[in-house]
């Protein structure tokens, strides 16, 4: 049956909804917006307060321009802005908010009042749902004040899909980090149910990378500064297995880079342990007119017109820096094409197959009784058996992973593991106790934000201690629970266990085995039957 349907116009209340979608994800994306008009209106301090993650409230105050009447008219209105006049200003943007869509986004989606004044004379503005209310004058010294309360309340659907009150202070915390490692100039304070989480005053870039990430961490990595590049390389030794611990920044704009983070990578080279990251402040400038900020909503990336020198430059920088005037520059002469990026596929997350293209068929057997046989060998994660004539590969990655949440015996480590975590990792510290706690790890607290483990199970293989640890301080930041981070470290982390303790296993209950045909042994050495 051929259903008819007639084109019809959205109503301003469903595009408003619609562009809150693209702008606003989470409280985090609202403070940034409003943080970043703060920073277009030439504030010297802001303040940054929030309730119950931002889901309740969201304050940003700041002493910038302010706005007169004809202007908190116009603000919460779509594409008014006050950063660009014609197209020809994209293609030079030097402020950080331009697209005019984030104050009416928010608006369409929370309950507003803002207060502003560019002299003695204030006024106010408050809108809920999208309905603005009418302005009225109110006391307010030159600047803003934004207060945004009950973030998606009139949008269930997305409201639902928030992350806990904790996760969400900890997003709000690394974006407020992130903005105000790219304003120096600026003091910032964020306050998360009257606490102070974060407090820097004005500075210089030096000094403010100091105080956001904190001098335990700074005074160990290199500084790098030339021309149109300078910032922090952390040390590798304090690598982390995610890039949350790098910031990006494209004239003062921080950016979210594959590219870049690859140069990173590439400079590094062999200091890096295999899939980890560093922690790394840059500052990059660069002539607007060579990249495009306008291709994500959010501005989070950005699109540069020579990939491959800026691959170059940035990665040459850095390796001078590690190796001052031992590294030639090779920017200006090779072109670069970086590779696609190739997703990681996790082995675990595929289904068992049978006959995954191997070149020997194999028969899958479950068994659910005591097993009669030998070991052999073990061979990573499996172990090699046989039982009569038959020749078997066991999986042991089940009775394994099964091994870890029950109580054994302890081995100190010879060299124990030190984390030092930044100011939002901080605020799960004690969950990350707990957690480790629970798998049978000594953690202790030996400074404001260091902890110490000197003593792990006897399952774990102690060469992947630390890289245990901050994996399960990594998972609670992205929700994930802990037996996802265990099963997702089965393969790597787990100590290789003996021939002894692997035929106990295999002995001891349900293992998924396959039995070797003789028959396809033989094909495989390529013998005739």
């Amino acid at each position: 049956m051929l259903v008819k349907m007639k084109i019809a116009l959205l109503s301003d209340d469903v595009i408003n909804k619609i562009a809150a979608g693209e702008v606003i994800e989470n409280p985090a994306s609202v403070v940034k917006e409003l943080v970043d008009n703060a920073i277009d209106a030439k504030a010297q301090r802001i303040e940054i307060e929030i309730q119950a993650g931002g889901q309740q409230l969201i304050k940003v105050e700041d002493d910038g321009c302010g706005m007169d009447s004809s202007d908190l008219a116009l603000c919460l209105l779509r594409h008014a802005t006050s950063k660009i006049t014609d197209i020809d200003d994209l293609d030079a943007l030097e402020t950080m908010g331009f697209r005019g869509e984030a104050l009416a986004a928010i608006a369409s989606v929370s309950k507003v009042d803002i207060r502003t004044s560019r002299s003695n004379l204030g006024h106010r503005l408050m809108a809920e749902g999208g309905r603005v209310s009418p302005m009225e004058p109110c006391a307010r010294n030159p600047g803003t004040s934004i207060e945004v309360r009950s973030l998606f309340f009139n949008t269930p659907a997305r409201r639902k899909f928030l992350k806990s009150p904790q996760a969400n202070a900890t997003q709000v915390m690394r974006a407020v980090q992130s903005m105000a490692l790219s304003e120096p100039r600026i003091a910032f304070v964020l306050r998360s149910q009257g606490q102070v989480l974060l407090s820097v005053d004005a500075s210089d870039w030096k000094t403010r990378i100091q105080a956001v990430l904190g001098s335990d961490l700074s005074e160990k990595g290199v500084w790098l500064e030339q021309k149109n590049l300078s910032g922090w390389l952390g040390d590798p030794v304090d690598a982390r297995f995610t890039r949350l611990g790098q910031h990006f920044f494209v004239n003062r704009r921080p950016i979210f880079s594959p590219l870049i983070s690859r140069a990173v990578r590439e400079a590094y080279g062999t200091r890096l342990q295999e899939g980890s990251h560093p922690m790394i402040v840059l500052y990059l400038e660069h002539n607007p007119e060579e990249f495009d900020v306008n291709v994500h909503p959010q501005k989070k990336e950005v699109r540069f017109q020579d990939e491959g020198k800026l691959f170059c430059f940035v990665r040459d920088s850095i390796q001078r820096a590690f190796v001052p005037g031992n590294l030639p520059s090779f920017s200006d002469n090779i072109s670069f094409e970086p590779a696609p990026f190739l997703k990681h596929r996790d082995p675990w997350d595929e289904p068992f197959q049978e006959n995954a293209a191997q070149p020997v068929s194999v028969q899958g057997v479950l068994w659910d009784k005591e097993v009669e046989g030998r070991a052999l060998a073990v061979v990573g994660s499996y172990l090699l058996a046989e039982r009569g004539s038959d020749v078997l590969l066991v999986d042991l990655r089940e009775a394994l992973q099964q091994k870890v949440l029950k109580k054994g015996s302890l081995q100190t480590l010879m060299v124990p593991v030190r984390l030092t975590l930044t100011a939002e990792e901080s605020l799960r510290m004690n969950e990350l106790i707990a957690r480790c706690a629970e798998v049978g790890m000594d953690v202790q607290v030996i400074g404001p934000r260091q902890l110490s483990c000197d003593a792990v199970p006897e399952w774990l293989d102690p060469a992947m201690a630390a890289v245990f640890f901050e994996a399960i301080q990594e998972d609670i930041g992205r929700e994930m629970p802990l037996g996802e981070t265990i099963r997702r470290l089965s393969q790597t982390a787990f100590r290789r266990p003996t021939i002894a303790e692997a035929e106990a296993l295999w002995k001891s209950g349900l293992m998924r085995e396959v039995k070797l045909l003789a028959a396809d042994l033989e094909k495989l050495f390529l013998r005739r039957q």
